[in-house]
């Protein structure tokens, strides 16, 4: 029964973020089971991977990744071509307030001196 909720829920996860449907959500989510996975699973093995033996293959190192990707989403939100933008779950920077409010800075134009190099 566990097993099956495991894989169901990396699965529809994972597809959830690869659509960019409710991706913040699906990022604490899965940032929550990843942590999970590192204690109850893999703490006993150690970081790396045992090359030989009962845990071959079951090492900490992985889960880190994971969790160090999906703390990069939960801030971030959607990328622009995401469902979550489309959709109207999340809108697109419209609300926003600090100093991200009016998004990446621009660089101003070069003047016509400049471009002739005098």
């Amino acid at each position: 029964m566990t097993a099956r909720a495991v894989t169901v829920g990396e699965s529809a996860g994972g597809v959830f973020l690869v659509l960019g449907l409710l991706s913040r959500l699906t990022a604490l989510s899965l940032t929550v089971h990843m942590c999970l996975a590192m204690v109850l699973v893999n703490a006993g093995t150690g970081f790396t991977t045992p090359r030989q033996g009962v845990a071959s293959g079951a090492g900490t190192e992985l889960p880190p990744m994971k969790v160090a990707a999906l703390l990069v989403v939960l801030p971030a939100g959607p990328g622009p071509l995401a469902l979550d933008r489309v959709l109207g779950v999340e809108a697109a920077r419209r609300g926003v307030t600090g100093p991200l409010a009016a998004g990446p800075p621009r660089c101003a134009p070069r003047s016509s001196a400049a471009r002739s190099g005098v």
